[in-house]
């Protein structure tokens, strides 16, 4: 592995951990403003290093967010620091990182995920089956650990040197209490949605779904007991069959069998059941929208309560312009597409879920892949971004710049099914990760 082969590898590790780590809660510094600006500082070095230029259209995103933010300030409520910093971080941040890596990117993503999951899962593997294990670490949680906002007493979040959070989530599996796998990630359900992120871009890196690396990560998405995790998943293995080599008439038997097993599991797995049905019978009743914590069902609501004050340009880009009765941490750090939806409006919330799709689709296309896979990774991602934040964080929105970037006349696109393929360039194959 040569110098700038590691380089773009410690900076993807760094941006997704900076996403997702709790290890700043252990010490007791919530992740300060400062450490983003050095994240954006950082990459900006290594991008005017590498002589890279800022393309047209990312600057019509700035310019247009920009506007966006400052007309719902003047409805809704202004911040000039959040107005400048919220571009920067949100949009400049991940453009420089691909910018800098380029369309291999999401090789350098998917084996970042893939390793450190990997290290964590083996930690968690231990832990599970060694009790005296599991007691050092959760005696270190207790005593090292601060307790959520508005949590119990009894839910710490402990990360070891950012590379695995200790767990203490657990859920009931055929009445035995497992420990939830967490990996590196602040939840498990934010690990689950990762994976199968990286499942997703191995299959079309990759060309098939069916592989070893999927294997593992299945596996350790098997691990996390997410509910969000194991739907978005029997998403992408219902293409994986659909697209298969399979006879017509067995595929046809294959997929009411799916039906049946994930309508057995939803009846018979406690994990699975509960956690959906509490939160649809506690979180419809008229006061639940006001709550500043809840799931799924309170963040939708939200997101339309919110939608119905500004239909067409949105409202809460930044907190500030938010709804202050819903505007709990809660709202913007875990609504995810709801809130892409309700800050951005009808009028570009689509465009930008259209980016999204037509970015997956000219990825399938680069590695000559089957763009239809576009249309199953997308509803999976959206599946797990109703109750994570990702969606528009630093990691996933690399698909969003991907489409961005690469696509022309998005219409011609979707009408042709995919672009004629860009012109060889001339690269330096040891600048290329290997898969």
């Amino acid at each position: 592995m040569g110098i700038r082969e590691f380089t773009n590898y410690l900076l993807v590790f760094f941006v997704l951990v900076m996403e997702v780590t709790v290890f700043f809660d252990t010490i007791d510094l919530p992740i300060p403003r400062g450490l983003s600006l050095l994240t954006f500082v950082v990459l900006a070095a290594v991008f005017l290093k590498r002589n890279q230029t800022l393309h047209k259209r990312f600057i019509y995103v700035l310019v247009i967010t920009i506007i966006l933010i400052i007309i719902q300030g003047v409805l809704f409520g202004f911040s000039i620091v959040t107005t400048i910093t919220y571009p920067l971080f949100v949009f400049a941040v991940p453009y420089f990182l691909y910018k800098i890596i380029g369309k291999d990117i999401f090789i350098y993503v998917v084996n970042v995920i893939f390793y450190t999951a990997l290290f964590a899962s083996f930690i968690w593997l231990i832990q599970a089956i060694f009790p005296p294990v599991d007691n050092i670490l959760q005696a270190l949680r207790s005593s090292a650990g601060n307790p959520l906002i508005n949590g119990s007493e009894d839910r710490y979040r402990v990360s070891i040197g950012m590379l695995y959070t200790i767990p203490n989530w657990t859920s009931n599996f055929f009445g035995i209490e497992i420990l939830r796998n967490a990996g590196i990630y602040h939840e498990p359900g934010a690990f689950a949605y990762f994976l199968i992120l990286a499942i997703g871009l191995n299959t079309i890196i990759e060309k098939e779904f069916f592989n070893r690396k999927n294997l593992l990560l299945s596996c350790m998405l098997l691990s996390t007991f997410s509910t969000a995790g194991y739907l978005a998943f029997f998403v992408l293995l219902t293409y994986a069959v659909f697209q298969s080599e399979l006879n017509a008439t067995l595929k046809v038997f294959i997929v009411p069998v799916f039906f049946f097993v994930a309508f057995i599991s939803f009846t018979q797995l406690d994990f699975m059941t509960d956690k959906i049905v509490e939160q649809y019978e506690t979180q419809l009743d008229d006061e639940s929208v006001f709550e500043s914590r809840g799931g799924r069902v309170r963040r939708a609501r939200s997101a339309v309560y919110l939608l119905s004050s500004s239909p067409f340009i949105g409202r809460g880009i930044i907190s500030a312009s938010a709804d202050f009765e819903l505007g709990s941490p809660y709202f913007f750090t875990g609504a995810g597409i709801w809130r892409t939806l309700s800050s951005y409006g009808m009028l570009f919330a689509p465009l930008i879920f259209l980016i999204y799709f037509l970015g997956i689709r000219k990825l399938s296309g680069q590695y000559q892949f089957d763009k239809n896979i576009a249309i199953y990774l997308f509803i999976a991602i959206a599946i797990g971004a109703t109750s994570q934040r990702f969606f528009m964080d630093n990691i996933t929105i690399l698909l969003f710049m991907h489409g961005l970037l690469h696509v022309n006349n998005g219409i011609d696109n979707l009408r042709n099914h995919g672009l004629p393929k860009p012109k060889p360039k001339k690269t330096d194959e040891s600048d290329r990760p290997d898969v």
